[in-house]
């Protein structure tokens, strides 16, 4: 005998009856349809990157901030916040790092000791020091001050390093990685 399929319907109705959703769209204020990245600061404000820019929202509007010309080509991969209250985002695939102090952007390069032949996928974690850790394919990269340090990754059997979990007591940081989990001391 085959068993009987029972609909889930009153699972479904209890959700629903739970869950209250609120759409922001481009009829709302919102710039950009795709969204590729949303940030909760320490004030509370939740920002949205695009191709088009950087938006915040204060739960009531929008404020958008717009990138110049030439980088609008670029859709921002991540966006973390540093002790001081400046936003860094990545660029995903396209590469780069850029911090906002609120009004303006500004792009660190080379000059600075990173290497645009990397391919910066993401931010990872701003730590208790203010450091702001990136990854790229090959290395996690450091960025104190206004200097990069890059360490090639050492990991054996770890490919495709993701986020990272958890910054503990001793300021040695979890990562996630295809195949396992790597403790990395700060």
């Amino acid at each position: 005998k085959q068993p009987e399929i029972l609909p889930a319907l009153p699972f479904q109705n209890e959700i629903h009856e739970k869950l209250s959703y609120k759409t922001l769209g481009l009829s709302q204020g919102l710039k950009s349809a795709f969204v590729s990245s949303v940030f909760q600061d320490s004030r509370g404000y939740f920002w949205f990157g695009s191709r088009r820019g950087l938006t915040r929202y204060n739960t009531h509007s929008f404020q958008y901030y717009s990138f110049a010309a030439a980088d609008r080509h670029r859709e921002i991969g991540a966006i973390t916040e540093d002790l001081e209250g400046n936003l860094w985002m990545t660029f995903g695939a396209f590469g780069g790092l850029v911090k906002f102090d609120g009004h303006n952007f500004h792009e660190y390069n080379e000059g600075a000791g990173l290497n645009l032949g990397e391919l910066y996928l993401g931010i990872v974690h701003t730590d208790r020091k203010g450091n702001i850790w990136l990854k790229s394919d090959t290395q996690i990269i450091r960025f104190v001050g206004e200097k990069f340090t890059c360490f090639p990754y050492q990991f054996q059997n770890l490919h495709n390093l993701n986020v990272i979990i958890k910054e503990n007591k001793d300021g040695q940081f979890w990562l996630s990685a295809l195949g396992g989990v790597c403790l990395i001391e700060g």
